[in-house]
């Protein structure tokens, strides 16, 4: 074999093996070479949550409630005469307005007129009867005293009769009375008759309702027209006793009083919010039996103003009720209090204070017991949450931050 195969033989056998050993050994210096990592303490990651700061305070309190508006006084209009319809205000339609004192509707007085003229006639005759009894009795009395004067050498005359005697035609004087007082009686039935062929709006009025035609004959009694009073809207709000129980003294004897609570009506109109003022006026009698709920009335003046949204019959509305002040506590959210339990931060941990709620609404509840000034109330959820777990608190959204010491070198950097 030639020298020169030889070479390249073992090059191919002997080159491999030795870049293999060199790879093992510089493997092997790395791996010596290498540090273990040095180990750190674990960190726990601390819950971030949301607190409130609070303070004690007097809390006017406020009770909400909903209701229906209903007219404070409605009227139907009645015919007491009857007669066909020959007049009708124009403003008679469902939702015109009436002032008082105008005209409603005319029924045909003809037949009340010559009525009245008769009466009138009757009258002339009784007072004519009762001119000629009166004079009749002066003629009987002046007969009976010339045929009964004392005569000369005679005794004394005969006794004079009283006046309501027949001599005197006492009788037929009273007669005459009697006749001329039914006259005037009958003639006043006939012109109050005719008065009442004119109905006219007893008070400032919106027309709820209609059911009259021109020339339609009316009998009495049968309603044509409903007319709510524009002076005063009522508002009917069912309350609960635990809300009657802020009213303070209105809700054991307010009825009447005319300084009953304020009420704020509030309701959508036309695409947005309106508000009206009202105050308290009265409780209804009665308790209704299915809800336990008693119906405080709202009144509010001037429902149909111009210039604003009109509060009409049956309009659901809101009311704001401006009870009694609580005094000394604290106002935090609903959900802040948890079962009668509030969390608190408190030097980077969580504490649990058991707290008394003296009232509770869809947004608030007020401490009375179990809070201080400055607390700071976790309002945020919390998964897991136990009494002194560590937990990080955001900063406090309802107090300033601490003034920036703008002297310091730090400043501005």
């Amino acid at each position: 074999m030639k020298p020169f195969k030889v070479f390249q033989l073992v090059l191919k056998i002997v080159l491999p093996i030795l870049v293999i050993a060199l790879a093992v050994k510089v493997t092997m210096t790395i791996i010596e070479a290498k540090k273990a990592p040095t180990r750190r303490p674990g960190v726990v990651a601390k819950p971030l949550v949301e607190t409130e700061t609070v303070f004690a305070r007097d809390i006017p309190v406020t009770v909400e409630a909903y209701g229906t508006v209903r007219p404070a006084v409605k009227v139907k209009i009645t015919p007491q005469v009857s007669g066909k319809v020959v007049e009708l205000a124009a403003q008679l339609v469902d939702g015109g307005f009436l002032k008082a004192g105008e005209l409603v509707l005319r029924l045909d007085a003809r037949d009340f007129e010559l009525a009245v003229e008769s009466s009138k006639a009757e009258v002339a005759k009784a007072q004519y009867e009762l001119a000629r009894a009166e004079e009749e009795g002066k003629i009987a009395r002046n007969e009976w005293e010339i045929m009964n004067r004392p005569k000369e050498g005679k005794g004394s005359a005969h006794e004079k009769p009283s006046d309501d005697s027949l001599i005197f035609h006492g009788p037929q004087l009273k007669l005459a009375h009697a006749a001329l007082a039914a006259a005037g009686a009958r003639m006043a039935e006939a012109e109050l008759a005719l008065s009442r062929t004119r109905l006219t709006a007893p008070f400032d009025a919106l027309v709820l309702a209609e059911t009259v035609n021109l020339g339609q004959h009316l009998t009495p009694g049968k309603s044509v027209a409903t007319l709510q009073d524009v002076k005063y809207a009522e508002v009917v709000f069912p309350i609960n006793d635990e809300d009657m129980a802020w009213l303070g003294s209105f809700a054991l004897s307010g009825n009447g009083s005319g300084n009953g609570p304020k009420v704020t009506v509030k309701a959508r109109y036309a695409g947005r919010e309106e508000r009206w003022q009202g105050r308290a006026v009265r409780t209804e009698a009665q308790i209704d039996a299915k809800s336990r709920t008693i119906n405080l009335v709202v009144e509010v003046k001037d429902p149909f103003k111009k210039g604003r949204a009109p509060l009409l019959s049956g309009l659901f509305v809101e009311g704001a009720i401006s009870g009694t002040t609580l005094k000394n506590a604290f106002e935090i959210k609903r959900h802040a209090l948890r079962n009668g339990v509030v969390w608190l931060y408190r030097g980077g941990v969580l504490r649990m204070i058991p707290a008394k709620a003296a009232r509770l609404t869809a947004s608030s509840a007020y401490i009375v017991e179990g809070l201080s000034d400055g607390d700071r109330v976790i309002t945020s959820r919390l998964d897991g949450a136990t009494e002194g777990m560590p937990i990080e608190a955001l900063a406090r959204d309802n107090e300033p931050p601490p003034p920036v010491n703008t002297a310091s070198p730090e400043a501005g950097r």
